[in-house]
């Protein structure tokens, strides 16, 4: 069996401590105590007390890190470093390189992260062609959109979750959001204010209108894999908060080989040579791909969930092999079809005052996941994020389209019984 390191985790990161303790492998994980608020361990099947759970003060200190990574691999070496989190991603792929334990390429995750390097080095290659600049003023954004025309994305060149990501249409909204953007970033604290204070720049890119998609996609010792592909839903009044997922999102094989291409040449374009990747992309109506972004981690929110509803494999454990280097083989086939709904308040509310502590339970029977922890009386800010959500559920059916219209009835429903307006 295997060591194997994790960085600091989000929710559904405990999957992947889950999966390596009951494989027999040990585990150990780094994280700061600001990091640590986006997990929170199930006391009824706790996994955190089988994990050698170590604590630094800051993950933006790689010195510190690196000296702790030190630490763990001096008393029992570690045997692979596996990034799951993008808070955490970029530290911990360097202290592993700097002391030389497998991992994914470093040099590929800081460069996926930089957004608009991450575009310049793909503009090199000739594959993709999105406008997009710095733009440190208003001003330059002003000229940005008056050369490529409204609507523009204006978003932090470093960041994770949609925060301060927006749509903009007017010069009046554009000179808006400069003024507001240092004091949204003053409002966030710990690792979420050190991961955008590390590059406070802001971007400018085109808007692409289309269907947002994600690709998730390995690189194993047996080569480049599509895992799968899940169609995004986005908030109509924002186009950037993402409302849920529904897999597969691509049925037709033309248009899934082309995705398959066009994705593994990104990938091969950035240097990453291991691990698994959450690829944003836009479809035009001809389902032909531009990229977003690139995440230099495990795909997040529900889809682990109903990517194993859907196969019978469990992603964590390929996430795993991966990192130790073991073949793949051909990606588990779909045998059905998911949609997950992220349950998000359109305007600050509270929840009903006589909200039943059981009422999750009159949907059990239509979902195959539900985590909305929300009690009567409890107040939920505004989906200004994707961070702001405040739980999610995911239904099966026979196919996307059912799937879909599923999620949306038990979506309106729950809105009725909560008594908090929804985003939709």
């Amino acid at each position: 069996m295997a060591h194997v390191l994790f960085g600091s985790i989000n929710q559904m990161g405990l999957g992947a401590l889950r999966s390596a303790v009951a494989r027999g492998h040990s585990v150990s994980m780094i994280t700061t105590p600001d990091l640590a608020s986006f997990f929170r361990d199930d006391p009824e099947n706790p996994i955190l007390d089988k994990v050698n759970v170590e604590t630094i003060d800051d993950y933006t200190d790689t010195d510190a890190l690196t000296e702790a990574v030190q630490r763990i691999h001096q008393r029992y070496p570690i045997d692979a470093g596996i990034p799951i989190f993008s808070a955490s991603a970029w530290p911990l792929t360097e202290a592993c390189a700097r002391l030389g334990i497998r991992s994914t390429s470093a040099k590929a995750t800081h460069l996926a992260g930089a957004k608009f390097a991450c575009r310049q080095r793909l503009a090199e290659r000739g594959i993709c062609d999105l406008p997009c600049m710095l733009a440190e003023s208003a001003a330059d954004a002003l000229d940005f959109a008056s050369r490529y025309g409204f609507p523009i994305v204006l978003k932090p060149n470093r960041g994770l979750g949609s925060i301060a990501a927006k749509v903009v249409s007017t010069p009046e909204e554009i000179e808006e959001y400069y003024r507001d953007y240092n004091n949204l970033l003053s409002s966030l604290t710990g690792g979420l204010r050190q991961e955008f204070s590390a590059d406070g720049r802001i971007i400018a890119e085109a808007f692409l209108d289309g269907t947002l998609c994600s690709a998730e996609v390995a690189v194993a010792s047996d080569g480049f894999k599509l895992l799968a592909l899940s169609r995004r839903k986005r908030s109509g009044t924002t186009d950037i908060n993402e409302l849920g997922s529904t897999m597969p999102g691509v049925t037709d094989p033309d248009s899934v080989a082309h995705i398959h291409d066009y994705v593994a040449s990104v990938i091969d374009a950035l240097g990453f040579d291991r691990g698994i990747f959450h690829v944003e992309l836009i479809l035009d109506a001809d389902e032909k791909p531009s990229l977003l972004e690139v995440n230099p981690r495990l795909m997040g929110g529900t889809l682990p969930l109903l990517y194993k509803s859907l196969t019978g494999a469990d992603v964590y454990d390929i996430l795993i092999d991966t990192f130790l280097d073991k073949p793949m083989g051909p990606p588990p086939a779909m045998t059905a079809s998911v949609a997950s709904r992220v349950l998000g308040a359109r305007e600050r509310a509270t929840a009903r005052a006589d909200l039943d502590d059981n009422w999750q339970a009159a949907f059990a029977a239509d979902t195959v996941f539900c985590d909305i922890p929300l009690q009567k009386g409890q107040t939920v800010e505004r989906l200004d994020h994707n961070l702001c959500s405040f739980g999610m559920f995911a239904v099966s059916a026979a196919t996307p389209e059912e799937a879909d219209a599923k999620a949306d009835r038990l979506l309106k429903q729950m809105e009725k019984v909560i008594g908090i307006p929804l985003c939709h």
